[in-house]
């Protein structure tokens, strides 16, 4: 005697339950919320802590928040700030990897930080003779390496080709200081 179809379903539904009863697996009802995971997650990298996902994942929520306000009364992990390895001065490099060369201009703030920062030289050769002046450039300070810096006859061809200093950016405009592509003051710094 054969079966029928309804009466293989009807089988099935006895032994596996209904394709259709799945139901997603919930957290214990005790279990940390994914807020509360999340919120320690971040406190943990801010004092410079680690705890394993797995670990996290097995609290309970009384757990978590307790672990959450030790945290908060735990002061935070210093930041680490990598002062630059250069020194002020000219620096000449191209830093998009290209042939056309930059000079920046490096310097510690007067005002304030007291830290390195890099202007970058803009010549407008629309004019005669070329003007020069300086832009900040963000973050350009941390790309230079000692290896970048000018020499003293970098700078001399660079005013002999464009008659300004490379070093303020002023037009040369005495017959020494033209000859040798350098102001006097600007070539006592190198």
């Amino acid at each position: 005697m054969s079966k029928t179809y309804g009466e293989y379903v009807r089988e099935d539904y006895d032994t596996f339950g209904s394709p259709f009863d799945f139901t997603p697996s919930t957290p214990a009802p005790n279990a940390a919320t994914e807020k509360q995971i999340n919120f320690l997650s971040r406190l943990l990298v801010e004092r410079g802590l680690f705890v394993s996902d797995e670990e996290l994942s097995q609290l309970t929520k009384k757990e978590a928040s307790a672990r959450i306000d030790a945290l908060l009364q735990t002061p935070r992990a210093p930041k680490v700030t990598r002062e630059p390895e250069i020194t002020d001065g000219m620096y000449r490099v191209s830093l998009d990897g290209g042939s056309v060369m930059t000079i920046y201009k490096v310097q510690r703030a007067v005002h304030g930080s007291g830290k390195l920062y890099a202007k970058k030289l803009v010549i407008d050769d629309s004019v005669t003779p070329a003007e020069c002046y300086f832009e900040y450039a963000p973050g350009v300070v941390h790309k230079l390496r000692p290896e970048h810096k000018m020499s003293l006859e970098d700078a001399k061809r660079f005013g002999a080709l464009y008659g300004s200093c490379c070093v303020c950016g002023r037009t040369l405009t005495k017959e020494e200081s033209i000859e040798a592509g350098i102001g006097p003051i600007c070539a006592s710094k190198f």
